[in-house]
């Protein structure tokens, strides 16, 4: 049975969780504030290649880990003599928020990530072009989508590959036990987490295309979609899948994705009186950050 959190460990969740959760107020409030609806820059022939072989990319990765991962760990966060060396935050992080039972805690965390994260975005983007009667907005509101997390589970899938690192319940087994026959194949796959980067790209990426169309309901969609995000890299230490840095890192390299793809749309605007292009202020927004 799973134990519930103390109050303690309560505590050190939100310590863990506020960095990422101000970080997201400050890049992605101005973005979401902004309500002046406009068009998308789109060549559907062109998103829908760049889609379908981003996606096709991270899929094939994903499909093929277990058969071409790492068999030692290149970063295994101890030295030559067994003594740990993993960094404190992850060692503090892991111990006030993995839980006893961290079956139920994966098994959640892949119906968040894998099921209902998805299901949410693109139900929500539906219904933000929906409500402003602007559905025929939708294909193409999705393809951006689809460019953003295809472009973060890629570099995610890549980066693991190479980095190699130790999960941690496997950095917890004895020396003996971690390279058996029954090992799991993905046991040094957890340098960045791709559950984290996964729904921080999703959530992202429709809510800065639901902003940038102008939608009512655009802060609903950034509401939503960070909260199961922030769950899901949440739940993701709580199974002991990852340490705190895999989920930092996931979670920027995810918001970064979901942010520059939908900003790269959009629409130079109107000119200036010597007839240059006037670039729309939403975009210089996003080159500042």
């Amino acid at each position: 049975m799973s134990r519930p959190l103390s109050e303690a460990s309560r505590a050190s969740l939100w310590r863990a969780l506020t960095p990422a959760l101000s970080l997201g107020i400050v890049l992605f409030f101005p973005v979401v504030a902004r309500a002046e609806p406009h068009e998308l820059r789109s060549d559907v022939h062109v998103d829908a290649a760049l889609a379908l072989g981003l996606v096709g990319a991270a899929a094939t990765l994903t499909a093929t880990e277990g058969g071409f991962a790492p068999s030692r760990c290149r970063w295994c966060d101890e030295d030559a003599e067994g003594r740990d060396t993993r960094n404190a935050a992850d060692r503090a992080v892991r111990a006030a928020l993995v839980r006893r039972d961290t079956t139920i805690a994966a098994r959640v965390s892949d119906i968040y990530g894998l099921a209902l994260v998805p299901a949410s975005m693109i139900g929500m983007t539906m219904l933000a072009a929906a409500d402003e009667r602007a559905i025929g907005k939708t294909p193409v509101d999705l393809l951006i989508v689809s460019e953003a997390v295809g472009l973060a589970v890629t570099t995610t899938q890549i980066t693991k590959f190479l980095a190699a690192r130790q999960r941690p319940y496997v950095h917890e087994l004895p020396p003996a036990e971690r390279d058996g026959p029954g090992a799991a194949g993905d046991r040094y796959f957890s340098f960045f987490s791709g559950h984290s980067a996964f729904t921080f790209a999703l959530a992202t990426s429709a809510g800065t295309v639901a902003s940038l169309r102008g939608y009512r309901a655009a802060p609903f969609v950034w509401g939503v979609g960070l909260t199961l995000a922030a769950s899901t890299a949440y739940l993701r230490i709580a199974a002991d899948k990852h340490y705190f840095t895999d989920v930092l890192v996931g979670i920027l390299v995810g918001s970064a994705s979901g942010l520059a793809v939908p900003l790269l749309h959009g629409r130079v605007r109107g000119s200036t009186a010597d007839g240059a292009p006037r670039v729309n202020d939403v975009m210089t927004l996003g080159a500042s950050f």
